[in-house]
């Protein structure tokens, strides 16, 4: 007799899909956290990296890939800081490509648009 339980009661599938081979929510749950924080963690850490390119991008733009590589920035700006205004790099030390170790120090040089000595320099 199939699909009979015990008692000649009608027996139905769970809800969960475990008898059709689906994932279970809490499984199913489980591997999308797994994944999200294999996105997340860093892989093998190294001890060396290399330097981003930053030249030419604003300076908001910078942090996360600055971040991602395992470099922090400095940032030294031309002129004084305007507030609502976001400069662009200009120049970096050290240049782009060049393998540092990790967390070292990449000088980010900015000017701002409204400098009009830039202009005079160029």
């Amino acid at each position: 007799m199939s699909g009979q339980g015990l008692e000649g009661e009608r027996s139905y599938p769970s809800e969960s899909g475990e008898e059709l081979g689906l994932p279970t929510p809490i499984g199913l749950a489980s591997a999308v956290l797994d994944t999200i924080a294999s996105w997340l963690a860093p892989s093998r850490q190294t001890r060396v990296v290399k330097v981003p390119e930053f030249r030419g991008q604003r300076v908001s733009e910078t942090f996360l890939p600055a971040l991602q590589a395992g470099v922090k920035t400095q940032v030294v700006r031309l002129t004084e800081h305007p507030a609502p205004v976001d400069g662009y790099v200009v120049a970096q030390d050290p240049l782009p490509g060049t393998r540092v170790k990790r967390d070292s120090r990449v000088c980010l040089i900015v000017r701002h648009p409204e400098d009009p000595r830039w202009e005079e320099r160029a």
